[in-house]
């Protein structure tokens, strides 16, 4: 069963600080090899973050079973970086700004940051802030920065 956030809090985030176990699983995503290899093939400007249930199962101390990512690149441009460097890709959202590549057995969905309140493929937004405003819950409101591991709670 998930955890809640601590009683009297809107945020996980003093609870991750204080449960080295979810820290921990969220620094393994962070350096896997599937997420390595996608960090290298969106590099340069990617600015790649971990976002919805990835977070979601990492703070519940569940190992994620598939990875959500979103980055400022557009989806055409994810496409084109990710079959330049071999990785299977699938147009499974890509008029909403979502495609889907699989690094060896896992799955990670690739989600151009949105401008809130529009799935339509001309309304993307250039930070994550401005994505995670738009999200559905508060939890998945929480990004994690690929790179650096900052985790981003604009709430």
């Amino acid at each position: 069963m998930a955890k809640s956030p601590p009683p009297g809090t809107s945020s996980w985030l003093p609870h991750l600080a204080a449960d080295a176990s979810a820290e921990q699983l969220l620094r393994s995503v962070l350096q896997s090899d599937p997420l390595t290899i996608l960090l290298q093939a969106l590099e340069p400007h990617s600015k790649l973050h971990l976002v919805g249930g990835t977070v979601r199962d990492c703070f519940s101390q569940v190992a994620p079973s598939d990875l959500d990512v979103a980055s400022v690149l557009r989806p055409n441009e994810v496409h084109a970086r990710l079959a330049a460097k071999g990785i299977r890709v699938i147009d499974t959202g890509i008029a909403h700004g979502t495609v889907l590549a699989l690094v060896g057995d896992v799955s990670i969905e690739i989600t151009t940051f949105r401008l809130p309140g529009s799935r339509a493929a001309s309304a993307y937004s250039d930070t994550i802030e401005i994505d995670c405003s738009g999200r559905d819950f508060t939890i998945n409101a929480i990004a994690v920065e690929c790179s650096s591991g900052q985790v981003i709670d604009p709430f």
